[in-house]
């Protein structure tokens, strides 16, 4: 799991970017400044910053970030306010440095830092699957969240506990072809509804047909 750290110099795109982070599944440390962030003793494997609305405020913060001589080595994402974003001409600095102006591009930005981490592809895609619980015949339905060549996020009423394993089906749109896919929970987050959970699951033991089929889907081809 990669270990973020991010770092709330202004609510602008607070609640957007942490939803991403769950949908990354990923580990995520919050700071109130720059200043925070420097102190904590740990590197992060990536920093995502939420920019000041004024870009002299923001150049001392990636300034400050930058002259750390091992902080400023960390790839590093701005999501920057409207009205910074218009005035910006960006060059990267430090390989992985990335901008992104409000409201934020979930596939783009996603896309971004899976690339900079060597994060397997992952697709956002809302559709309908189907779980059953590993010695069961109980179905249950979820929406998906996105999908990975290792795993996949859903959200469902179903209550399934961490380690258990589940079969997951579900249709590619593109091929219209089935895919009926053995996973096992790693992950589980109570939502605002009261009767409902987000999953993270890790696929197993995935055959070569189904693991080329699931490449397509994340892919969005057709054929």
């Amino acid at each position: 799991m990669k270990y973020f750290h991010l770092i709330e110099t202004t609510p602008n795109g607070l609640k957007t970017v942490k939803t991403l982070f769950e949908a990354m599944n990923a580990d995520c440390r919050v700071f109130n400044s720059v200043e925070d962030a420097l102190g904590s003793g740990k590197m992060p494997d990536m920093v995502i910053l939420l920019a000041q609305r004024e870009e002299e405020g923001y150049r001392k913060d990636v300034r400050m970030l930058s002259l750390n001589s091992s902080y400023g080595k960390v790839p590093r994402v701005a999501v920057l306010p409207i009205s910074l974003s218009m005035k910006r001409k960006t060059a990267a600095v430090i390989e992985g440095e990335a901008e992104f102006p409000l409201p934020v591009d979930k596939e783009k930005f996603l896309s971004a830092i899976a690339a900079c981490l060597n994060i397997s592809q992952r697709r956002i895609c809302q559709i309908i699957i189907t779980i059953v619980a590993s010695a069961s015949n109980l179905q249950y339905s979820g929406i998906s969240m996105d999908f990975s060549e290792t795993g996949m996020g859903f959200e469902s009423r179903a209550d399934f506990s961490i380690g258990q394993g589940i079969k997951t089906s579900f249709v590619n749109p593109g091929t219209k072809i089935r895919l009926l896919l053995q996973g096992e929970v790693a992950r589980k987050v109570p939502t605002t509804s009261a009767d409902r959970f987000l999953y993270g699951i890790r696929f197993v033991d995935m055959q070569k047909q189904e693991a080329e089929e699931l490449r397509r889907f994340i892919a969005g081809k057709k054929d």
